[in-house]
């Protein structure tokens, strides 16, 4: 299964964060805004969110006494994660290479 486009570093802080634990969508966008330092609207967490639950990546559940959203990653949502970070690595790998020659 293919998963959804992550163009973007909020997108991509997104799912590693959902890797650690469920968070609310006000959480990630809280917790990203302050690792980012920029600020994450709802209009731009909310559609990918409704994106990767859409395809299988994540699934909602209520906790609490607010009913506040959890999203969860579902086997298929860790397996694209760990999808996505082995690519990023070997973007990482493959800029750092020449570098690392030229050093030496």
């Amino acid at each position: 299964m293919m998963g959804p486009k992550v163009s973007n570093l909020v997108k991509f802080y997104t799912i590693i964060l959902l890797l650690e634990k469920p968070f609310s969508g006000y959480g990630l966008m809280k917790e990203i805004g302050s690792k980012l330092v920029q600020k994450v609207s709802p209009g731009q967490m909310y559609p990918f969110l409704a994106e990767l639950e859409k395809s299988g990546h994540i699934k909602p559940s209520k906790k609490g006494s607010r009913d506040k959203t959890l999203y969860t990653l579902t086997p298929a949502g860790k397996k694209f994660a760990g999808q996505m970070l082995e690519r990023f690595g070997d973007l990482i790998e493959t800029a750092l290479r020449p570098q690392l020659t030229s050093c030496t």
